[in-house]
């Protein structure tokens, strides 16, 4: 039988018909994964990532809503933990405007090390694998100078959670995980968690019975003098929490400007004003710092810039960052020096660290040169802070009648070099100070600062 047996059948028509049907299948294939992309939707939405804040069910420039995150995260969720982790590595809406991997670092190291938890179930495990693997891949990105200021504002957000937070901190010390691995250190913690009379010290000291047979008697002994540095039992047992210390909005915009010319990064004068200039200022250290160059002024930020300017008046300061060193103009500032001493004084944007606070006031006294202290009054503003931190913190500590009378004419003689300047940077200092006034005011009317202590 051949075609011709079929005179209505034409190969031609048949062939086109053929070219036809496939045409229209491929069109229809094409369109159904157009509706399925785009066109469902509109039939049945999808949900989508609701904005940051959220999802993290509070607002992140609240210094409780990044309390609460690590909270969850000791206790195995994640889910925020890494949600924050997406942000700051530009993969959440914003893009790149959120790039900060300095910020990305501490979440993933939270998300990997900080889970106290036993046993984890499959999702919190495939959680941490998760933060695991964003730590592995962001840290080949840091400079060493990064790296450095990324561990430190790690730290800081742990040792904001009180005793709990110190006992993490030591076990990423001792694991080497997100932190260097210095069993020091890590025996430091230990021991400054242990000293605080509440829930989790038991915990602390078992730490650190379980860690001194491994060090030498000299570590020992580096480890209880950092301890002292790190104490969170001083001042009657009271905790550094972090809602406290995130205050960072206290930084006048003065200090920032006076921060931001020292580093070289502002060209003009200190008006109080976040204006074009400042913002581009901001912008510029943003840059330098490897941060997404916004020119906003976050919390963080404003920590980040005075701890950065004041960097290098401490040549054995080993906690705060370094930064990107070869686009800064200069370290070291007096100015910044003051301003971090009374910051680590009253826990504004930083954990409270007298000692700490006492070292960068005496430096900020002690370098200041003429110029400096003509034009912001550094030395006497510093000796006002010495003389505060003295009368208010280590007199009241004084064991016995001529300790106390040496710190009453110490808190006298820092006084008397501060006694022509009427002020202090940071706002809510300024009760305490008009109280010191009152409290010495007899000592220095006679010129005799010795008697009976008045509180």
């Amino acid at each position: 039988m051949t075609d011709s047996d079929y005179p209505d059948t034409d190969p031609a028509w048949r062939n086109a018909a053929a070219i036809f049907a496939v045409l229209l299948i491929v069109i229809l294939l094409a369109a159904a994964a157009y509706w399925m992309m785009h066109g469902r939707d509109r039939l049945w939405p999808r949900p989508s990532d609701p904005p940051l804040d959220a999802a993290l069910g509070c607002s992140l420039s609240q210094a409780e809503c990044r309390l609460q995150t690590a909270r969850n995260a000791m206790g195995g969720d994640l889910t925020a933990t890494l949600r924050l982790v997406d942000y700051y590595t530009g993969n959440a809406p914003g893009g790149a405007d959120t790039r900060d991997l300095t910020e990305a670092y501490v979440w993933a190291g939270i998300g990997k090390c900080s889970v106290t938890v036993g046993e984890l179930d499959f999702e919190h495990r495939f959680q941490r694998d998760r933060a695991a693997t964003y730590l592995d891949a962001i840290t080949p990105q840091l400079s060493s100078s990064q790296l450095d200021a990324a561990r430190h504002r790690l730290t800081d957000q742990l040792k904001g959670l009180g005793v709990s937070g110190y006992i993490i901190v030591g076990d990423m010390h001792m694991a080497g995980c997100a932190l260097e691995r210095d069993l020091v250190r890590a025996g430091a913690y230990f021991i400054a968690a242990a000293e605080f009379d509440g829930f989790g010290s038991d915990i602390a000291e078992a730490r650190w019975q379980e860690l001194y047979p491994r060090l030498s008697s000299r570590e020992a002994a580096l480890a209880r003098q950092y301890a002292q540095q790190l104490s969170i039992s001083r001042r009657g047992g009271s905790l550094p929490i972090l809602e406290a210390a995130l205050r960072a909005d206290e930084i006048d915009v003065d200090d920032l400007q006076i921060a931001l010319i020292d580093l070289g990064h502002l060209r003009g004068t200190v008006d109080g004003k976040i204006g074009p200039q400042t913002r581009a200022a901001v912008r510029s250290f943003q840059e330098c710092e490897g941060l997404a160059g916004n020119g906003e002024l976050s919390p963080d930020l404003r920590v980040r810039i005075i701890q950065t300017a004041a960097h290098g008046s401490l040549a054995d300061d080993d906690f705060l960052p370094r930064g990107a060193a070869s686009c800064h103009l200069s370290r070291g500032s007096p100015h910044s020096s003051l301003v971090l001493g009374m910051m680590y004084m009253s826990g504004v944007g930083v954990a409270p660290d007298l000692n700490r606070a006492e070292n960068y006031l005496r430096a900020a006294a002690r370098q200041a040169g003429p110029e400096v202290d003509r034009r912001f009054k550094v030395s006497g503003r510093a000796n006002l802070g010495l003389a505060l931190l003295t009368y208010k913190y280590k007199l009241p500590e004084a064991a016995t009648e001529p300790q106390q009378q040496a710190l009453l004419a110490e808190t006298c003689e820092y006084f008397k070099r501060a006694d022509s300047y009427p002020g202090e940077p940071l706002a809510h200092l300024r009760e305490d100070i008009a109280r010191l006034r009152t409290a010495l005011d007899p000592y220095m009317s006679s010129g005799d600062c010795r008697g009976p202590i008045r509180r």
